[in-house]
Order: C-alpha cells, then structure tokens, then sequence
C-alpha cells in the first residue's frame, strides 16, 4: 500500500506500508543525490571552477581538501553543469584552454 506523507512541511516521496506481525513498519528506498564540479587538472592537481561575483566571471581553484570544495561551483545535476560548462566554453577562451569537464563531487572528496 502506497501513502503519501508530510515531513516539515514537504511532500516526502512515495513511502511504502509493511505488515508484519500486526505492526506497521515505515520503510523508504534509498535516493542517491549526486552534485557535479566543473573541474580540470592543472599540474596532477584536481581544480574546480568558483563564482568571482566582484569580477563578474568564473576562476579556478585548486581541490586539495574535502574543506575547498564547499567553495567551489556546485550543481545539483549533471544538466545544470553541463549548461555552465558550455556558457563558459562560449564566454571564456582563457578558461575553456584548461580543458574543463563535469565530474560528481564525490570523486574528489578523500
């Protein structure tokens, strides 16, 4: 049996009812969310793209911890980064040199 359910005011996906011996067990199926960087190799160095809003652009830095990649652009789908990569291939000769690509956050963490 499927039911919808409230969770802090949000629909939660579908969750599904299990009898079992007279109790009712919640149960919910793993969602995987993968967000994806915008990075290249500079050096054997893994670097990401960031926002400067002051220069009004995108600059690269480099990802040596798991701290420096809260600072670097983060799109919630492959989509999303794919979009900003083109605009940047477009818009920017200097950063579309670097060879930039789409890879998930989770390969750069240690």
């Amino acid at each position: 049996m499927i039911v919808n359910v409230k969770d802090l005011g949000q629909d939660i996906l579908n969750k599904y009812l299990h009898y079992s011996a007279g109790c009712v067990l919640f149960t919910c199926p793993a969602f995987i969310f993968v967000s994806y960087l915008i990075t290249t190799y500079l050096k054997g160095i893994p670097h990401a793209i960031k926002p400067n809003v002051e220069a009004n652009r995108f600059e690269l830095i480099p990802i040596t911890k798991d701290s420096q990649i809260s600072k670097a652009f983060c799109s919630p789908n492959k989509t999303g980064a794919m979009n900003i990569l083109n605009w940047i291939n477009e818009n920017d000769k200097q950063l579309a040199s670097t060879d930039l690509t789409v890879q998930p956050e989770a390969k750069f963490f240690r």
